[in-house]
C-alpha cells in the first residue's frame, strides 16, 4: 500500500492500490497475454473479456478473429479469468469486472505507456509515403513549369490526376492495413510457445 500526501493540506492518506514500482511494473509486462491485453485496452478503450480472449487467440495462432476456434478462445478466455485481468485489476491499471465481463483502462496505465510505446515500425512509417508523394508532384509541377524537355509533352491535367491517384492508392492500402491489424503493434509480442499449464477450460 502507498501513501500519497496532500500538497495543500500536507495531509496524509492510504492509497488502497499496492504500490505500482518498477519491478511491478516489470513483473506485469513479463507475461506476453499481459502485454496484449494493455496494448489493446490502451488503443480501443473498454472490452469485454471475450473479445479479448477473442483477439488474443488470434494474435497467439496468427489467424483472423473470425476463424477462432472455441477451445481456442476457451484457453485463453480461463487465462485472463482467473490469472491475468486479476492481477492487472490488484495494481489499478486496468478496471476487470467479472460480473458484467468488462475490461476498462485506468489512470495508472499511463504509467506504463512509456514500456508499451512502439519503435518505428512499417505502420507508423506512412508519413514517409505521403511525403514522397508531396516531393514527386512538387518536382513533376516544377519541371512542367519549368519547361524541361522530358516533361514538355505532359499535360497539367494528366500529372495532377497520375499523382492524385498515387495518394489515393496509397491513402486506401493503408486504411485496409490498418482495419485487418489483429493487435495493437508492439516490438516483442510473441505468443508463447507452450500453453500456460493449470486452467481449466470453462462454457462462458
Amino acid at each position: 500500500m502507498s501513501v500519497n500526501v496532500d500538497p495543500t493540506t500536507g495531509d496524509i492518506a492510504a492509497d488502497p492500490l499496492p504500490e505500482l514500482t518498477a519491478d511491478v511494473a516489470f513483473d506485469l509486462l513479463s507475461n506476453a497475454r499481459r502485454r496484449y491485453i494493455l496494448c489493446y485496452v490502451r488503443e480501443r478503450g473498454e472490452a469485454s473479456i471475450r473479445e479479448l480472449s477473442r483477439y488474443t487467440a488470434a494474435w497467439e495462432n496468427d489467424i483472423e478473429p473470425p476463424a477462432v476456434s472455441s477451445s481456442q478462445r476457451k484457453r485463453v478466455y480461463t487465462a485472463l479469468h482467473q490469472t491475468h485481468l486479476p492481477r492487472l485489476d490488484e495494481y489499478g491499471v486496468v478496471d476487470y469486472n467479472p460480473d458484467r465481463g468488462t475490461v476498462t483502462p485506468q489512470p495508472r496505465l499511463d504509467l506504463l505507456d512509456e514500456y508499451l510505446q512502439q519503435p518505428a515500425d512499417r505502420d507508423q512509417n506512412w508519413h514517409r509515403y505521403y511525403l514522397g508523394f508531396g516531393l514527386a508532384a512538387t518536382i513533376l509541377a516544377l519541371g512542367i513549369i519549368a519547361g524541361l524537355p522530358v516533361l514538355e509533352t505532359v499535360q497539367p491535367g494528366v500529372a495532377a490526376l497520375v499523382v492524385g491517384t498515387a495518394v489515393v492508392v496509397g491513402a486506401g492500402i493503408h486504411a485496409i492495413t490498418l482495419a485487418r491489424r489483429v493487435s495493437p503493434s508492439f516490438s516483442d509480442l510473441r505468443p508463447p510457445t507452450d500453453p500456460e499449464p493449470g486452467f481449466t477450460v470453462i462454457d462462458d
